[in-house]
């Protein structure tokens, strides 16, 4: 298992350390674990959660018609 640290998820996702911690305590972040005092996170839940927050963009849905 590979545990990447805020300041890795900072780097990929462009999220400050600290509002990781507040979403961390609001418990709308990533799965984490503590090693001592030091968080951590596991690559897959950080996989898991770019996938689960995925948002598409609505001109996908659009049928788009040539006008002649």
């Amino acid at each position: 298992m590979e545990l990447l640290t805020p300041e890795d998820v900072e780097k990929i996702l462009g999220i400050h350390p600290r509002s990781q911690a507040n979403r961390r305590s609001k418990g709308t972040f990533i799965d984490y674990l503590t090693v001592g005092r030091r968080v951590m996170y596991p690559r897959e839940a950080l996989e898991r959660f770019v996938k689960e927050n995925l948002k598409r963009s609505p001109s996908q849905f659009i049928n788009k018609q040539k006008i002649s």
